[in-house]
């Protein structure tokens, strides 16, 4: 079933891939029925796989790249990653270094998670505090990375302006927003606090 090796090689937008392809709109499928399960258990159930067992088998043993090396389907838990967190933040944090490995063999399917989630996804504080680690390096990547597509670097610099706005993120020496601040070249950090600045203003009307 797609996608295939061959269409993975040669994909740059792992996203529309992954909406596209029949293991990624699988993926999909699954999560909109994990949220499903969520809300018919009632507001006082727990976030937690257990109350879908067959779901966290499935998600878990997608995450192993010998049974699924697709970057495309590795998209879908970045973009997804809201609703993961919805239904077991637990298992999203103690996973987090599989959905976004850092070995160099996996590159390419940790750049598609992130790509996925820094363009689609919607970060709050309690995302990022999941996620901190990931954004540190992800600064890091971009800065010694020039050629990062412009739209996910674009992202990047606008999520961690409004990070620091909520509180969520110190101006401390070694915090993403000020390597951001320090490394990014000078239009990423104006379109990033330029952000801010639109969305405060619009807040007061």
């Amino acid at each position: 079933s797609s996608p295939s090796p061959e269409n993975d090689g040669t994909t740059i937008d792992f996203v529309s891939s992954g909406i596209n392809c029949t293991r990624g709109r699988a993926m999909e499928l699954v999560l909109e029925y994990a949220v499903w399960v969520r809300e018919m258990a009632g507001p006082d159930a727990p976030a937690s796989f257990d109350l879908m067992p067959e779901v966290r088998d499935l998600i878990q043993e997608r995450l192993d790249p010998l049974l699924e090396p697709s970057p495309s389907v590795r998209a879908i838990y970045g973009m997804q990653l809201g609703r993961l967190a919805y239904l077991d933040a637990a298992w999203l944090e103690a996973r987090r270094d599989r959905i976004f490995p850092s070995s160099p063999e996996q590159a390419r399917l940790r750049r598609a998670a992130w790509s996925a989630f820094i363009r689609y996804g919607h970060v709050n504080v309690f995302i990022y505090r999941l996620l901190a680690s990931v954004f540190e390096e992800e600064v890091v990547h971009m800065l010694a990375h020039p050629d990062v597509e412009a739209d996910e670097a674009k992202r990047l610099g606008e999520h961690l302006a409004w990070l620091y706005v909520w509180g969520a993120v110190p101006l401390g020496p070694n915090g993403p927003w000020t390597g951001f601040l320090a490394g990014a070249p000078t239009e990423l950090v104006r379109i990033a606090i330029g952000s801010v600045g639109r969305g405060l203003l619009h807040a007061d009307k």
